[in-house]
Order: C-alpha cells, then sequence, then structure tokens
C-alpha cells in the first residue's frame, strides 16, 4: 500500500507551517495569514507563492539570508500529532509526503527518515543562500505528484491520500479517480464541515481525528485497508 500524506494539519497540529525565525520576530500565524492575502491579491499569485515571497521579504527586513540554516531553524523541534512517529517508524508501506511548505524543512524533521520520499516547495541555492523559487507545490500540483508517484512506482492501486482541508482537494479527487482512498483528518468542527463539503463531491472516504495510535479509529482504518491490499 502506498500512504500520502499532506504535512501541516495533517501530521502535524499547526494547520500553516511553523517556521522559528516568524516567531522570533513575533509573527503569529494569524499575522502571517493577513500578509500572504495581501500579497496575494497585490502580486495577482497562488497563495504558496504570495506566502514566500513574503517571508522572503521578512528575512531581508530583519537582515536575514535565505539560506538553508535560516529556513530549516526549528525543524527538529516540530511537534507530531498522536502515534505519528510510532507509526511511521513501524509501517512497512511506502511512505510519501507533499506539502506546500518547505522541502528543506520537512527533510529536516523527526520523521524524515521514515518516509520514502518527500516533495515540497525548493529553491535554487548558490553558495549556500536561496536564490529563487525553483519548484512550487500549489494545490493543483499536489495531483500532479501523485500521478507522478503512481508512474515512478508503477503502481496505480492500494493508494491512500490523506489531508486536512480544502486544499486538498485536487489531490483527493485525483486519487478517488484512479479508485484509491482518500481520506480527511480533522480535529475541529469546521475541518468536519469541510469533509462533508468534499464528501458531497465524492472526492473522500472518511473522517478521522488526527489520531495514529494503535487502537484509533484511524489507525485501525488504515490496517484494514492494509489488509485488503494483500
Amino acid at each position: 500500500m502506498i500512504l500520502i500524506f499532506d504535512f501541516d494539519g495533517t501530521l502535524t497540529p499547526y494547520p500553516v507551517p511553523q517556521y522559528e525565525l516568524l516567531k522570533q520576530f513575533g509573527i503569529t500565524d494569524e499575522m502571517a495569514l493577513q500578509n500572504v492575502s495581501i500579497y496575494s491579491k497585490r502580486l495577482n499569485c497562488s497563495i504558496q507563492v504570495a506566502y514566500y515571497t513574503w517571508i522572503e521579504d521578512v528575512l531581508k527586513e530583519h537582515n536575514y539570508p535565505m539560506t538553508m540554516e535560516t529556513v530549516c531553524q526549528g525543524a527538529d523541534k516540530i511537534q507530531f500529532n498522536p502515534g505519528v512517529i510510532d507509526f511511521l517508524k513501524e509501517s512497512k508501506d511506502k511512505n510519501y509526503i507533499i506539502t506546500s511548505g518547505f522541502q528543506d524543512f520537512v527533510e529536516h524533521t523527526k520523521i524524515a527518515s521514515y518516509i520514502d520520499k518527500i516533495y515540497g516547495i525548493t529553491y535554487i541555492k548558490e553558495n549556500e543562500k536561496f536564490i529563487k523559487i525553483d519548484k512550487i507545490v500549489t494545490n493543483e500540483k499536489k495531483a500532479d505528484i501523485i500521478k507522478q508517484i503512481c508512474i515512478d512506482t508503477n503502481t496505480f492501486e492500494n493508494i491512500v491520500y490523506l489531508g486536512d482541508g480544502l486544499t486538498d482537494m485536487n489531490a483527493f479527487a485525483y486519487v478517488k479517480s484512479i479508485h484509491g482512498t482518500s481520506i480527511f483528518v480533522g480535529n475541529s468542527e469546521h475541518a468536519y464541515k469541510n469533509y462533508l463539503t468534499l464528501k458531497e463531491k465524492g472526492f473522500v472516504d472518511a473522517y478521522f481525528t488526527c489520531d495514529y495510535r494503535k487502537g484509533s479509529d484511524l489507525y485501525t482504518y488504515l490496517q484494514n485497508l492494509r489488509k485488503q491490499s494483500i
């Protein structure tokens, strides 16, 4: 079985990326989202491009270079949803992450060694500095990446995608189109309402709280899918 995870909000308890430098500058998640919305409208670009353009400007304002060190600061301190680390550590599946966050950042987290491949935003680098965006992972791009994973592994069966929001809609829809399983995870009434919206469209199969511990409903559901795939 191939498991493909979104990162923020799906494996972590944070709905948006948690970059330590932004916290040190006193920038809250709410402030970040407000600025990204402004940038997106002003630049007429996707949320993802707006987010990282804004981060570049914030770092410049505080005289910090865009380097691996600054981008990945705090990655080793990222917390995960209950059971995530043990679940991935014990997994015999192929595990992938597709994130709209920095690929380098996720590769520096505690779970990276348990993941077969991580897809995220990448930068062209020169002399340790991040020069410009190389690849961006938009909501639409997630489906393309899943398709590429299927091609690379020569597997279009037993594909499972786990995500936590409407930004995963394209990924959910593509997985359903190849008869895979789309799982919405969340911990709030708002998340459940978003699940219902996608359920009506036929894009998702099930909703579970973000609990990957043995015996949880999500763990049991994945175990049953695994048995069916054998």
